[in-house]
């Protein structure tokens, strides 16, 4: 599946969600992805995704509610922080990593094999200043009993350096912190303007500017079918599983920062879609079935996607949100 932005802040991330990255993805840390780096055309949470309910003004013109650096993919620190401590003590966000030097593997590209790594190596997204925050690609010794998509993975260090024991196609991806374990996450396929997945149920979010392309796992936001302790939010045109990253917040009609910093069930929208959230940079609104609609408060139920512009993927023509009437 191509990537195009359609969610509501606009990177997993970040996963994560940043989106045009993600996962995430927000080419950041995922707590929020996640996600990514995008255009955004709707409601639009904390990667790059947007969404547009309805033929009333776009939901993601407004003040993005996040920012392109969170990353869904990491479970990052309290009260629904998305950030990891890059220090080698705890910190007030409880990340916990440890002293470690990536080695110079050098540079590479993960899409283009002219630019991969020798025998032996990997090439993997990580920070190349220590912090926590993919920034860039480098080629990193392979494990010897390397796991695939899908399985359990460990990193070492914390979860951006690289360090990891997934196979050359994926990554240690929703990293505990503390534990700096995870599950390996499929790299995308194809070409950084034209990325796709070999798992028709996923969706290539390329987040962190460029450097973090997953597949993350498509699904339904009116549902809600994504694994426990994650949530179905907007990145691109899809909807993807990532860490549910709200903390104590992120509650129906509540402030969120970050794509997926809303509780399951609701998405991230700009404010002034909603004039009961008093949050000035993002507010939580339930996702609707615009086949049965739901709503409360005085909300209605507006289509996420404008008119033409629902994305050819299952689930995406009865996704509504639960905002003011447009």
């Amino acid at each position: 599946m191509n990537r195009s932005l359609c969610l509501i802040f606009g990177p997993l991330a970040g996963f994560l969600i940043a989106c045009g990255p993600a996962v995430g993805t927000s080419g950041g840390d995922d707590g929020s992805t996640g996600a990514t780096g995008g255009d955004a055309s709707g409601p639009t949470p904390s990667t790059s995704t947007t969404m547009n309910p309805g033929t009333g003004p776009s939901p993601g013109t407004g003040p993005s509610p996040g920012t392109t650096g969170a990353d869904p993919s990491t479970t990052g620190g309290a009260e629904g922080s998305d950030e990891v401590s890059s220090s080698n003590d705890a910190d007030d966000e409880g990340g916990i990593t440890a002293p470690f030097d990536v080695p110079e593997g050098g540079d590479c590209s993960i899409f283009d094999e002219d630019e991969g790594c020798p025998d032996g190596f990997k090439c993997t997204p990580y920070a190349n200043d220590g912090g926590s925050t993919w920034n860039s690609q480098t080629c990193v010794p392979l494990s010897e009993d390397p796991r695939g998509p899908g399985e359990a993975c460990i990193i070492e260090g914390s979860p951006y350096t690289g360090l990891d024991n997934c196979d050359t196609t994926s990554m240690c991806w929703n990293v505990d912190p503390r534990t700096l374990e995870g599950e390996c996450i499929a790299f995308c396929e194809g070409t950084l303007f034209e990325p796709t997945c070999a798992d028709e149920d996923s969706w290539c979010s390329v987040g962190a500017e460029g450097t973090v392309p997953v597949c993350l796992p498509t699904c339904d936001p009116v549902v809600q079918d994504c694994p426990e302790e994650q949530g179905c939010y907007p990145i691109d045109d899809a909807f993807v599983c990532v860490l549910d990253q709200s903390g104590d917040e992120g509650n129906a009609y509540g402030h969120c920062k970050f794509i997926n910093g809303c509780t399951a069930g609701n998405a991230c929208v700009n404010p002034s879609l909603v004039e009961q959230c008093e949050s000035p940079i993002g507010c939580c609104a339930p996702f609707c079935d615009l086949d049965a609609p739901e709503c409360t408060g005085g909300t209605v139920c507006e289509p996420w996607f404008g008119e033409g512009q629902v994305p050819d993927n299952p689930g995406a023509s009865n996704v509504g949100v639960c905002i003011d009437p447009q």
